[in-house]
């Protein structure tokens, strides 16, 4: 079996590999789909007819190694692209791996936290996977296959690939400054009971122990374009749960007083609940009152540790005091 093409078209697969041990249930076995490979999925279809987008959300959709190889292979797909934080790393490189051995001119692609963190050592590592893209994936993992596939001359920035016997990075990766330019494509999962929106990319914040994949400028989509996705997964698959992924949802205070009200203004906070993350020097009584009129049910915050010294070594910005006062405000 050789590369498939009909016509023109490129065939491609985006992946969230298959679990090998279940460590945290929520994220092993979560009701909710991969939001990478959906704005990846929506992302290629938008920019370009010619691509045949799928997706295989092996978490989501309880799928093993060995049924996801025999997918994989009877899809006759051109090029399949990973997705991976470090605890999928491996299931990724085993699942590219296997894809090789029957089919080894199928190109593989991996993308994720991981591989950003650790390009030339991840490529290095796991034979299996061809090329990695580093940092936000879309505008690079299209230009990727544009190069590949319609043979452009220079391979674009952010990718990490095999030179003889070196791994080479091309150069840094670029973030997608409008956001608003991503639709995720929800529609190629199957209904979840719940949705991780991203409607902001970055964090403020310079605390050392974190990687901050987003990077340190916050890049968020209107407002507009928030309240219309929320709208199209409640009309279409009526949802019990939304999770705003952003890294601090808070950090614009404005924009998440207009987006609740969006919220209310809908009536969104009728038909769904809601959850974030945050900082907590980024709550206020006000905004607190607003996001529970909105239909949030709980909120997530970073706390780390109970040690000043080691706040003050973290560079977090936070103290116990300031914990305690956001702990009572959300009380």
């Amino acid at each position: 079996m050789g590369i498939y093409k009909k016509g023109n078209e490129i065939k491609i697969l985006i992946v969230n590999p298959p679990i090998q041990q279940v460590v945290e249930p929520y994220y092993d076995l979560p009701e909710f789909p991969r939001t990478a490979l959906a704005f990846l999925a929506g992302y290629l279809r938008d920019q370009d007819s010619t691509l045949e987008v799928d997706v295989m959300d092996c978490k989501f959709d309880r799928i093993d190694m060995e049924s996801a190889e025999v997918r994989i292979l009877e899809g006759r797909y051109n090029i399949i692209g990973f997705t991976a934080m470090t605890n999928e790393i491996k299931p990724a490189a085993e699942l590219a791996e296997r894809l090789k051995q029957k089919e080894s001119s199928l190109i593989t692609v991996v993308g994720g936290v991981h591989l950003t963190a650790l390009p030339r050592q991840t490529l290095s590592e796991f034979p299996g996977f061809d090329f990695g893209v580093i940092g936000e994936g879309e505008q690079t993992f299209f230009d990727l296959i544009h190069f590949i596939f319609k043979k452009r001359e220079n391979i674009p920035t952010g990718v990490v690939y095999r030179d003889g016997g070196d791994c080479l990075v091309s150069g840094p990766a670029s973030a997608v400054k409008n956001q608003d330019s991503i639709r995720p494509a929800w529609d190629m999962f199957k209904p979840a009971q719940e949705y991780m929106i991203q409607s902001s990319r970055g964090c403020p914040f310079a605390c050392n122990f974190c990687m901050n994949p987003g990077g340190r400028v916050v890049r968020a989509r209107r407002v507009e374009t928030t309240l219309d996705e929320i709208g199209e997964i409640l009309d279409s698959y009526s949802p019990r749960s939304i999770y705003f992924g952003d890294e601090i949802f808070t950090v614009n205070r404005a924009r998440v007083m207009e987006l609740c009200q969006g919220m209310v203004e809908r009536g969104y906070h009728d038909r769904v609940s809601w959850w974030c993350q945050t900082h907590v020097n980024t709550l206020d009584r006000k905004v607190i009152r607003a996001m529970k009129n909105a239909g949030c049910r709980l909120v997530g915050l970073g706390i780390e540790t109970g040690d000043d010294a080691v706040f003050k070594n973290m560079g977090k910005g936070i103290n116990k005091e300031r914990i305690k006062k956001a702990i009572k405000l959300l009380s």
